[in-house]
């Protein structure tokens, strides 16, 4: 157990595009925090709105950084670089904290003495207007504890976390994965992070909601013109997080089988599936194999194994004015994950 007097620096990094509409929200919350030892740093990468002005009116009071637009991970990097904290929390400038988010943290934090690479905690859905609804981002509990030897088993996206601005990082932790790869992770790049984080230790969990998670017309994930593009964006990631994992995992000398890490995601296999049917490509037999394999293993009840093994047979030999039908689970809200 750390000591009562555990007052640890905790930097919290506001990335803003062309979110002038909702920065000032995120920049008070981070301000307004009950817990005091916090340092706050805005990275700009290079919006063309009012953002600028907005975040000079708070030139007093953080850190503020303006860059040439490189994309999310770039302007994570610099703004890491330049942070001083224990702590990090990354917030999204269309997101906002509640003012008693880093305190809920920090009292879970202090009764660990493991090693640690985060605390997350679900946030709540809201919507462009601010106006916060019942509904938890992610739905399902949060994974907790050392998961390690899971992410090395089933790979990325084997295990349930919250979205950019429900994480706290640990210094040990971003000190040894960063920097984040500009060029593959554009966008979400909160999703490298999550892939390397149980490799360099544990995970905690708060159970409350810690702030909000605002969906609107913007969001960089849901931003896909067609539903084609949707789906190749999503394989293409979950790829770039398989290559990230296996880089790693060999660098620190670590078996194992990234091969069965795509074969074993039923997720990604449906993906594939709907793609080839939308796009009209042969469907091999080895990839139905795959795909009823997937189901059969899953580590779910034997109901839902069933449902899912009968979805593949059904999006496979559907007609194809039923396709987008039977896909509409994939397409549905979701985590930028």
């Amino acid at each position: 157990m750390k000591s009562p007097e555990y007052s640890p620096l905790v930097t919290i990094i506001i990335v803003n595009y062309n979110y002038h509409q909702f920065l000032s929200q995120a920049i008070e919350s981070a301000l307004q925090q009950t817990y005091r030892n916090i340092e706050v740093i805005v990275v700009d990468d290079g919006s063309t709105d009012t953002s600028i002005e907005i975040i000079s009116d708070y030139a007093d009071r953080l850190i503020t950084i303006k860059k040439q637009n490189g994309g999310q991970a770039s302007a994570m990097n610099l703004g890491f670089a330049v942070s001083r904290g224990e702590l990090v929390l990354f917030l999204d400038a269309d997101d906002w904290l509640l003012s008693d988010a880093v305190q809920r943290f920090l009292t879970l934090i202090n009764t660990e003495h493991k090693i640690i690479s985060k605390a997350h905690a679900p946030l709540l859905l809201a919507n462009e207007e601010g106006i916060i609804s019942e509904k938890r981002v992610p739905k399902q509990p949060l994974s907790f504890g050392d998961l390690k030897g899971h992410i090395l088993k089933f790979g990325p996206e084997s295990y349930v976390c919250s979205p950019t601005s429900g994480n706290l990082w640990t210094r040990h932790f971003l000190e040894q994965s960063l920097p984040i790869p500009n060029k593959t992770y554009k966008t979400s790049a909160d999703s490298y992070l999550f892939t390397l984080s149980p490799l360099f230790g544990e995970t905690l969990a708060v159970g409350h909601p810690i702030g909000m998670y605002r969906v609107h017309g913007k969001n960089a994930y849901w931003n896909s013109t067609t539903q084609i593009q949707q789906l190749r964006t999503d394989t293409y990631r979950y790829l770039s997080r398989v290559k990230t994992l296996y880089r790693v995992t060999q660098s620190l000398q670590l078996p194992v089988q990234p091969t069965s890490w795509k074969l074993n995601n039923r997720y990604y296999l449906a993906k594939l599936v709907i793609l080839a049917r939308l796009q009209h490509r042969n469907l091999s037999f080895r990839l139905l194999v795959a795909c009823l394999h997937s189901g059969l293993v899953a580590p779910i009840s034997i109901v839902k194994r069933l449902g899912w093994m009968s979805w593949f047979f059904a999006i496979w030999f559907a007609p194809k004015n039923y396709i987008i039908k039977l896909a509409q689970p994939f397409f549905k809200l979701k985590t930028r994950l």
